[in-house]
């Protein structure tokens, strides 16, 4: 995990690519990206209050599985959905969001996985509608 070891994406895709390259393949490498998306109506209605239940409950989850603490300060909140890997927000917000990291990343490909643990259908529902009919469109 890229926040657990401290590592600079950027510095990651890039050393990627230089390997991938030093093994003489007859193609340019591509890079991925997976992220975290929630997406409501408005900012504040993406992160309260699912995406805050969800955050507190994977992070009780992984402080209780490490025998050690990640390295570093514990992750913050309002730092991962803003600056994070979570893209958390109205759909403009996601869809910048996504923007810059594909820019940042050079990156070919973005998976976005919604998964909410514990969200009604109907919710979900309306999740996977705002990514598809207000957030795709803006990607470049």
């Amino acid at each position: 995990m890229i926040l657990a070891a401290n590592l600079d994406p950027v510095r990651v895709a890039e050393d990627y690519r230089a390997k991938f390259a030093s093994y003489g393949h007859g193609r340019e490498s591509r890079v991925g990206a997976a992220w975290h998306v929630n997406v409501g109506k408005t900012s504040q209605g993406a992160r309260e209050p699912r995406y805050r239940a969800c955050f507190d409950l994977m992070t009780q989850r992984g402080n209780r599985a490490q025998s050690t603490p990640f390295p570093g300060p514990p992750l913050d909140f309002d730092h991962v959905t803003t600056h994070g890997p979570a893209m958390v927000g109205s759909p403009a917000e996601v869809a910048d969001r996504l923007n810059r990291a594909a820019e940042m990343l050079a990156a070919d490909t973005h998976l976005v996985s919604p998964t909410m643990g514990g969200c009604p259908a109907g919710e979900f529902a309306d999740l996977v509608e705002l990514i598809v009919a207000e957030v795709i469109p803006q990607l470049k």
